[in-house]
């Protein structure tokens, strides 16, 4: 049984994905990407967007 054979009888939803025979979008790399990877870039050239850090709320004590 299939991965999206199991969501369905349980009622999730089939995951999302993103076309098949993609390759990385960096110059001279033929790294072959996975549907379910929405970035454009493999893991070596991809590069997140920093974020502020999260400082934490006071405990109130």
């Amino acid at each position: 049984m299939s991965d999206h054979s199991i969501s369905k009888l349980y009622g999730g939803r089939p995951r999302k994905t993103y076309g098949a025979d993609r390759v990385c979008a960096a110059r001279g790399c033929t790294t072959r990407l996975s549907a379910y990877n929405k970035n454009e870039h493999c893991w070596t050239h991809f590069q997140p967007v920093p974020r502020p850090a999260r400082i934490p709320a006071p405990s109130g004590q």
